[in-house]
């Protein structure tokens, strides 16, 4: 929560196993074959007013996975980097 009106992006940031838009391309294999899981979309705009919270939904295509990258916020001139934990919880 912040006393300023927040805009920006949230971003999945993942390995190239997991980009729905290499799912059979040739090399594939050496990156861990067909991406086993998807996330979509890749990133969303995110906007809030001052002191209110904002839920950004992805659609992961297996949420039992172990996914695997980080979470990429960027807003009003900074950006948060955290971990995603094993297991997408």
């Amino acid at each position: 929560r912040s006393g300023l009106p927040l805009e920006g992006r949230v971003e999945i940031i993942t390995g190239p196993a997991q980009w729905p838009e290499l799912e059979g391309a040739p090399g594939l294999d050496a990156l861990g074959g067909e991406a086993p899981v998807s996330v979509l979309p890749a990133s969303a705009a995110l906007a809030a007013p001052a002191y209110a919270e904002r839920d950004v939904l992805f659609r992961v295509s297996d949420p039992d996975a172990a996914l695997g990258g980080v979470v990429r916020v960027a807003a009003n001139g900074h950006t948060v980097y955290a971990a995603i934990p094993p297991g997408g919880e």
